[in-house]
């Protein structure tokens, strides 16, 4: 699974250009939400159902004209993109309640000198993609760990920090103020 700081980057890009820094910097911990059942001894549980943040999702909007509405749709919307994350590197119950099966997403790419297949070709070298959705009977309580910080949250973290600071040194040049 992406490290928490993987997610914490992700939802701060997604939500700097909306809200700017300093609130992005601690609205993201937002996007942290359903990982809060790992506190629990538990990981990858109803947390990470797409029905849960859907259904919260739907009452966000039902209450859009308050304060509490609209906190409720933006962590849906960044809980749903952690999930969305995190089906690429292992299990989650999507469905849940409606269903104990846990799925994953895997892609792998391929190169092959020989045989048929790919997507592309040049000069006898096939390149191409694997896909494939797996899932399993989720056992309930079951605790699937993963790091804080790793090396993908950190390349992530870096890219996001990055991107700020193009965006911060560009809004200076164009004020006149570099």
């Amino acid at each position: 699974m992406p490290s928490s700081l993987a997610h914490y980057a992700m939802s701060f890009a997604v939500l700097y250009p909306v809200t700017g820094a300093r609130r992005a910097g601690v609205l993201a911990l937002l996007g942290l939400l359903p990982d809060v059942d790992a506190l629990l001894g538990v990981h990858r549980s109803p947390l990470h159902s797409l029905v849960v943040w859907l259904v919260l999702l739907a009452l966000g909007v039902w209450w859009r004209g308050s304060s509490l509405g609209r906190l409720v749709i933006m962590a849906s919307l960044l809980s749903l993109i952690h999930i969305f994350a995190d089906v690429f590197t292992g299990p989650a119950p999507l469905f849940w309640p409606f269903s104990y099966r846990a799925y994953s997403v895997a892609f792998d790419l391929f190169v092959s000198v020989r045989g048929s297949g790919g997507i592309l070709s040049l000069n006898g070298v096939r390149f191409g993609v694997h896909a494939g959705v797996e899932s399993f009977v989720a056992k309930p309580g079951e605790l699937i760990k993963g790091p804080l910080v790793d090396a993908t949250g950190v390349i992530v973290a870096m890219a996001v920090a990055l991107f700020v600071a193009v965006g911060f040194v560009s809004a200076r040049v164009k004020q006149g103020r570099w």
